[in-house]
Order: structure tokens, then C-alpha cells, then sequence
């Protein structure tokens, strides 16, 4: 049987060597059709102009970090999605989601009726308290309306003595108090006294100014409504030639003692005691000043947005600087303690929208989150406190944020 001839293997079988398993096939389709996909989509992206290729190429790395970081993504995507925003919406404009401006509204329109009915109260004589010269300045200027009536209220409580005004009658003579009722003659184009200009411009000391007649320790919060009180007053054009030119020098004083004064992005009470507390609403209202006058500071702008403060930021919250060195009601008393309460919501607020074109996109995003975040979720009593000094100071401040958002024109 040497010589009978065997049948041809498997193996050597040219038939059965080309034929492919379906597992193979599918396989060499898809290699085919990616090869395929590959090509078109190369030849796509050699047609893209080098822009459209530089953005498509960062968004692919993004998505790769958000997806490597995604637990720090999620934690701040309420910051995250407001940085394409704030790049469209240009450095000049306040950022606001359309439920916080819908929140600020509504919380301007009942301040302003507050502020009607704050108003007439403020008109009566004696006045009622708590509705004396202060408040009534304060709510004059936050409604921007110069009632007669309220004016001649507040004239009629002038310390004739002094020329000037108290923040309640038991009480001495004060800068910040006289400051807001020369803002409220400003707005009225009511031209100030030779003697109630002359009480603000003797009581300046090295640049700065006191809160009350007979003390020595600057103020941060006292400088700073005398720098607002000077600059309108120049601005209303009520004063003389002569008054003018003393009150302007009085003013370039003054933004240079605020400028000088802060210390790391925060500003003290009272600056030249180191002793004395940073404050945070005193911060805000003195970045906030500085911008008003038009010498605003963008290496203090950045220091405020790069520490915002976050701690007790409702309508109602307020800070007290626990000073007991201020003044005496009789020279044989022991000092009393500071009463003055500074505002925090109404100034870090007025201070973060004063700061915010100077701010990098980063920064500015923040500012924008922080914002939103305070006014939608305020301390319970909703952004109308039942004090009318509080009312008045938070309209001014609501008014600015409103007016930093609109579209530039």
C-alpha cells in the first residue's frame, strides 16, 4: 500500500486556508471603517483654519482635566460656569444670573417703599426716634429725593454751637453724622453754612478724620463719609470759589490717608492704633469711597477680591469695634465704648462691585458667584430689615450692584 496515493491535509489545502471565522470578518470591517473614519476625519481637520484647530484641541484638554479632577469640578461648578459669562460680559459689567437680579429688584422696589414711608416719617419735628438728622440723610440719599420738608427737620436739630450735627442729642458733636447731612444739602443744591463746612474742614487731622469732635484717633469709617460729603458738595457746585479750593485740598487729603492706610487689603477701625480690629464692612466702604471719588486702586481692588469675606454677610449683620477710648460725656466719666454699628452686607457689597473691573477673569468670577450667593440666601429676613438706617444704606448699595450690571452703552 507504499504506492496508494493519500488525500491532501487540511493544512495544505488552499481552499480551507482562505476561509475566515465571522469573529475575523466583523473584525476586519471595523478596522476597515475606522481606517476609513480615520482618513475623513484627518482630511476634515486639515481644511479647519488654525483657530477653530487651537480651540477644539483645548477643549479636549478640559474635558480631560474635568474629568481627572471632577470631584474639584463639581464642588465649584457654581464658580465654574460663570467664567464664560464674565469673559463675554466684558470688565465693566457686573455679572448677575437673571434670579439675582430679579432678587434685586424686588428688593429695591420694597426699599423704595420703605423708603416713602421713612420719608415722611423724617419730616416730623421733634423727630421720632431713630427718624433723626442721621437716618434722615441717609434715607434723603437713598432715594435721591431732597424733600424740603425732611431738610428743614434736619436743620432744625444743627448743634447752633458747633454748626454741626449729633447722631442722637445726648450725645457729642459727629464727623460722619455732619458728613451724610452735607450729602443730603449736596443732592439738594442746598449751599452749606460758612460755619458747617468750616466744622468738617478743622476737624481733619493728619489726612484722616475722627468720629466725634473731641478725639484724636482717626477713623476709617469717619474719613471716609467726609470724603464722600467733600466730593459732593464739589460736585453740586454749592460752594464759593474759596470754599472750593479749601474743601478739594481737605479731599486729596483724605483719599491719601485711605489710600496709606490699609493694611493688607483690610482696613482698621481706627488705623494708627494697632490695637484696633481690621474691619470688613470699614474695608468695603472705604474701596467703595475711593472708586466714587474716581482714585480707586487696583492693587487694593485685587487684595479685597482675592479675600472676600464670607462670615455674617445678612441684611442685619453688623460690626461694633469695642473701643472705649472715644470720648465722655463728662470729663468725669470713664470713656464709653464706640456705638456706632458698621454695616457689613451694604459695604463688602458696594466694595465688591467697586473692585470687580480690576480683577483678573478668575477673580472676577468669583466675585460674581460671591454676589449671587449672598443676596439669594440671606439671613432670613430677606434683603428688607425693619431698621430704616439699615434700609437706607442697603438701597445704596443695591442700587450700585443694579446699576455695575446694565449693558454698557
Amino acid at each position: 500500500m507504499d504506492g496508494e496515493q493519500q488525500p491532501p491535509s487540511t493544512a495544505d489545502s488552499p481552499e480551507k486556508a482562505s476561509v475566515q471565522s465571522p469573529k475575523e470578518v466583523l473584525a476586519a470591517a471595523v478596522s476597515d471603517a475606522l481606517n476609513d473614519t480615520k482618513t475623513r476625519v484627518l482630511a476634515i481637520w486639515r481644511r479647519l483654519p488654525l483657530w477653530a484647530q487651537i480651540i477644539l484641541i483645548g477643549l479636549g484638554a478640559l474635558c480631560v482635566v474635568a474629568w481627572r479632577y471632577q470631584e474639584l469640578v463639581f464642588r465649584n461648578w457654581h464658580l465654574i460656569r460663570l467664567v464664560p459669562r464674565v469673559a463675554f460680559a466684558g470688565r465693566n459689567r457686573f455679572v448677575m444670573s437673571s434670579d439675582t437680579e430679579e432678587a434685586v429688584r424686588t428688593a429695591i422696589a420694597a426699599l423704595e417703599r420703605e423708603g416713602a414711608s421713612d420719608l415722611s416719617a423724617s419730616a416730623r419735628y421733634p423727630p421720632i426716634v431713630l427718624y433723626e438728622a442721621l437716618s434722615a440723610a441717609q434715607t434723603i440719599i437713598s432715594m435721591r429725593q431732597p424733600r424740603r420738608d425732611v431738610l428743614a427737620t434736619i436743620d432744625l436739630q444743627k448743634d447752633k454751637n458747633c454748626q454741626c450735627w449729633a447722631q442722637f442729642s445726648n450725645m457729642p458733636p459727629n464727623i460722619f453724622v455732619t458728613a451724610w447731612v452735607l450729602r443730603a444739602y449736596a443732592l439738594g443744591h442746598r449751599k452749606p453754612g460758612n460755619g458747617e463746612l468750616e466744622f468738617l474742614l478743622t476737624r481733619q487731622g493728619d489726612g484722616g478724620w475722627p468720629l466725634y469732635d473731641d478725639t484724636r484717633d482717626l477713623s476709617t469709617f469717619a474719613t471716609a463719609h467726609a470724603v464722600l460729603a467733600l466730593h459732593d458738595l464739589i460736585e453740586a457746585k454749592v460752594l464759593t470759589p474759596e470754599q472750593s479750593a479749601q474743601a478739594e485740598v481737605a479731599l486729596n487729603r483724605g483719599i491719601g490717608y485711605l489710600r496709606g492706610s490699609c493694611s493688607g487689603g483690610r482696613w482698621r477701625y481706627y488705623p494708627d492704633r494697632s490695637d484696633s480690629a481690621l474691619s470688613d464692612a470699614d474695608s468695603g466702604l472705604a474701596i467703595y469711597t475711593l472708586h466714587y471719588v474716581g482714585r480707586g486702586d487696583r492693587k487694593l481692588d485685587k487684595l479685597w477680591l482675592n479675600s472676600l469675606p464670607r462670615e455674617d454677610l445678612g441684611s442685619r449683620d453688623d460690626e461694633v469695634s469695642n473701643a472705649r477710648w472715644l470720648y465722655r460725656i463728662t470729663p468725669q466719666q470713664p470713656p464709653l465704648p464706640d456705638p456706632v454699628r458698621h454695616l457689613r452686607l451694604p459695604w463688602i457689597l458696594a466694595g465688591t462691585v467697586s473692585a470687580y473691573p480690576s480683577g483678573s477673569l478668575w477673580q472676577r468670577a468669583k466675585a460674581a458667584a460671591f454676589v449671587e450667593e449672598i443676596l439669594d440666601q440671606p439671613d432670613g429676613s430677606s434683603l428688607l430689615p425693619p431698621e430704616n438706617f439699615r434700609r437706607s444704606q442697603l438701597l445704596i448699595a443695591l442700587r450700585y450692584l443694579e446699576k455695575s450690571a446694565r449693558p454698557s452703552r
